[in-house]
């Protein structure tokens, strides 16, 4: 809710603060309905007021608090909170600067028992993290071939077919022939999932990631 977080950090750095927590509640109007009344409204008037938003929604503009005073301030401890959901979202924290992580909103929508399931992932994530064979996973999704989100790839290699107009006829068409020539009963000549060799080399610490992101932001 101000201009530049960076001054705010620094001037409590400079006053003495044994660190920050980035950021607070981004002041909001949640709602507005159809008929003009907001939500949330109070009494017969449905009056409103801005207030805090938090959680997932604000996860962007507090990773930019984050880094951006991680960037200026070298090693000054922040605390990350807004929008920390998973193990996931909370080492991408991790790497944007913070060397602490805060959640309340995942609590009150779940419960508790959040806390151990991102201590759980977190650990889960560096593991694989120090499996060469993983590099190019996301975290614990493996990669997958770029395609057109919501068209079928039946058809592949054809760079001069689009999917619209005559185009699409004759693309039709051949799916149509690779599918009547197809025999589902043949697994040999198809690609199964397996599991690839997580051998684990070297396996980083929560340290060893905090700021990692930083140089290239």
């Amino acid at each position: 809710n101000i201009t530049d977080v960076r001054e705010i950090a620094r001037a409590a750095r400079d006053g003495g603060a044994s660190g920050v927590t980035a950021t607070n509640t981004v002041s909001s109007l949640m709602h507005m309905k159809a008929d003009g009344n907001a939500w949330p409204a109070i009494g017969g008037a449905k009056r409103t007021t801005y207030g805090g938003m938090s959680g997932s929604a604000i996860r962007p503009i507090a990773m930019k608090a984050v880094s951006s005073i991680a960037n200026e301030l070298d090693g000054f401890p922040i605390m990350a909170t807004g929008g920390i959901e998973s193990a996931e979202t909370g080492l991408g924290f991790l790497m944007a600067g913070a060397s602490v992580l805060q959640v309340c909103s995942a609590v009150q929508n779940q419960d508790f028992t959040v806390v151990e399931d991102y201590c759980t992932g977190l650990k889960a994530l560096l593991y694989l993290s120090g499996a060469e064979s993983l590099k190019d996973w996301d975290g614990q999704s493996p990669p997958i071939p770029k395609h057109q989100k919501g068209k079928p790839i039946l058809v592949q290699g054809q760079k001069n077919l689009p999917f619209f107009g005559k185009f699409r006829d004759e693309r039709e068409k051949l799916e149509s022939i690779k599918l009547s020539e197809t025999n589902l009963l043949d697994t040999e000549n198809y690609h199964f999932a397996s599991r690839p060799d997580t051998q684990v080399s070297n396996i980083p610490t929560v340290e060893d990631v905090i700021g990692k992101a930083l140089p290239r932001i």
